[in-house]
């Protein structure tokens, strides 16, 4: 009975490893992860290219692109730093892939020490990557305000 229990754990493993695989592509492999410019000022330098899923490209872009306008017309820098995109690790304290494993996750405005998240982000920036389709993580039950992810399926 106990090495049923095992075996239906291990497939359902699998049958879950297996539709992620086919939504995000595999963890194990790098094609849908393209680097790319970004146009944009982070604090005082450049934030010249950045290495994401290909398929946020357009909405990273666009998302930039209407903070950089909120912030002329807020008269308020929103953008201050942050902590890339893909990243090849897990969910902190999981097993689980972190979606910046497939490049559809950035850090934004990232607060130090990060174990005492506060919500630094403007609402107006936050609409801004909404807008495009990201996922705010200051919408969480666990909050993660410096993170937004993107879902290449919606």
């Amino acid at each position: 009975m106990v090495y049923v229990s095992v075996l239906i754990g291990v497939v359902t493993m699998v049958i879950r490893a297996f539709i992620i695989a086919a939504a995000f592509g595999s963890p194990m492999k790098h094609i849908d992860i393209s680097k790319y410019n970004i146009p944009y000022f982070i604090g005082k330098r450049a934030m010249l290219s950045i290495t994401c899923h290909k398929e946020m490209e357009k909405p990273l872009l666009a998302a930039l692109a209407c903070t950089r306008r909120a912030e002329f017309k807020h008269k308020k820098k929103m953008l201050i730093n942050y902590a890339g995109c893909y990243v090849h690790r897990r969910i902190h304290g999981s097993k689980k892939w972190s979606n910046h494993r497939w490049g559809l996750a950035i850090d934004l405005n990232v607060t130090q020490p990060v174990s005492k998240l506060t919500n630094n982000q403007h609402p107006a920036l936050v609409k801004c990557f909404k807008d495009q389709g990201f996922t705010w993580g200051g919408d969480w039950k666990n909050k993660d305000y410096m993170h937004f992810e993107y879902d290449i399926r919606s």
